[in-house]
C-alpha cells in the first residue's frame, strides 16, 4: 500500500463532519472529460472513470502533464475521514479493494462549498485532482 500526504497546499482549516461528505462528488475538466465518486454512509466508496494517473503508485509519484482520458479505471472500497492536528488540514483515506493503493484526498470548506482534492505526481507541487458536490446535490453541503 502506498500513502500519500501534503500539507502545504491547503490553508488553516478544521474538522468536516463525515456527514458533509456524503453524495456524489464530480471532477469535470474544460474538455468535458468526467469522474465521479461516491462517497457512501455505510463508508463504501466508488470512483468512476478515473485516469490512470490520478490514483497514486509509484509511476504517479511523477509529474504528469496531461491526464490520459483513454486510460481510466472503476474501483470502490471502504472510506474513513479524519483531522491531521499538527498540519491543520481535514482528509478522507481511501483504501481501494481493486487497486494496491491507500490514499488520502484533502478537504478544504470555502464558505459552505467543501472541495475534495487528490494530490496527481508530487503532493507538494499543488498540482490536484479537485471534486466539488455532484450539482445536483451542491445546496446540500
Amino acid at each position: 500500500m502506498i500513502l500519500v500526504t501534503s500539507c502545504s497546499f491547503f490553508k488553516e482549516n478544521y474538522p468536516i463532519p463525515e456527514d458533509r461528505l456524503f453524495g456524489t462528488w464530480v471532477h469535470q475538466d474544460s474538455k468535458g472529460n468526467k469522474t465521479s465518486m461516491d462517497l457512501n454512509e455505510d463508508m463504501s466508496i466508488e470512483i468512476t472513470n478515473v485516469p490512470r494517473e490520478v490514483i497514486p503508485d509509484y509511476a504517479s509519484l511523477f509529474s504528469v502533464d496531461e491526464l490520459d482520458w483513454t486510460d481510466t479505471l472503476n474501483a470502490s472500497g471502504s472510506w474513513s475521514s479524519g483531522f491531521n492536528e499538527s498540519a491543520n488540514y481535514s482528509y478522507i483515506s481511501a483504501d481501494f479493494i481493486d487497486l494496491i493503493a491507500l490514499f488520502k484526498l484533502y478537504t478544504e470548506e470555502e464558505g459552505s462549498k467543501i472541495s475534495i482534492y487528490i494530490p496527481i505526481g508530487d503532493p507538494d507541487s499543488g498540482v490536484f485532482f479537485r471534486f466539488t458536490r455532484a450539482a445536483s446535490q451542491a445546496s446540500s453541503g
